[in-house]
């Protein structure tokens, strides 16, 4: 892209940021005069990313890397319990399957089944992040995301969860994200890494069988 369709496509960016922000804005005014806010839990989050030039791509989400897999979540409003701290910030792996499981343990309703997802008011016990990628035929791709690193796997494609071996995969990426958080230099099947890429390997085998 050129110089000028960049700097497009970041004011369009922008933009829809300031979109999203002014109908928020709205909303939470005539939730407010309704006397809702006065008892809600309020929870922001995305689905993906969009990208915005990061590794070159042009909004775009079909990747693992940070920019469209990690999405903001922001936890609110005046039901929070009282010993919930205001104003902070959580650095433990959570995902958006965490949404319905807070809400109902807010609302005192019990899980008829028990879902996937944990508390976001309480520690979180799962060890990493876990996201799925299926976009080619035959091939699915799966990330396991700690604060340290970043293992991405891409499979041979199963129909169960269950079935997925170390033997499936086809290729891989490894990224230190304490020294290279732009995911810039893949690390995977390098000899000085190789300890840590068979533990992420296993983990994320493992998570996948117990789905």
């Amino acid at each position: 892209a050129s110089e000028e369709e960049w700097k497009l496509m970041t004011m369009r960016y922008y933009a829809n940021i300031s979109w999203i922000d002014d109908m928020m804005g709205r909303t939470l005014a005539e939730l407010k005069k309704k006397g809702i806010l006065d008892n809600a839990i309020i929870i922001y989050t995305s689905d993906h990313g969009e990208m915005l030039g990061e590794h070159y791509y042009r909004f775009n989400k079909y990747n693992l890397y940070d920019a469209s897999a990690r999405v903001p979540m922001i936890v609110s409003g005046s039901a929070l319990p009282k010993q919930f701290e205001r104003g902070s910030v959580v650095n433990d792996p959570t995902e958006n399957i965490d949404v319905l499981p807070t809400l109902l343990d807010i609302a005192n309703i019990e899980q008829v089944i028990k879902l996937p997802g944990e508390n976001l008011l309480k520690p979180i016990t799962r060890k990493a992040n876990f996201c799925a990628l299926h976009e080619l035929r035959g091939e699915a791709a799966f990330m396991w995301r700690t604060k340290d690193f970043k293992l991405i796997l891409v499979l041979k494609r199963k129909e169960k969860a269950k079935d997925y071996l170390p033997s499936d995969i086809i290729i891989g990426e490894l990224y230190n994200l304490k020294e290279d958080p732009n995911e810039w230099y893949d690390l995977f099947g390098t000899e000085q890494n190789f300890s840590i890429q068979e533990h992420y390997t296993q983990e994320l085998i493992k998570h996948l069988n117990s789905l």
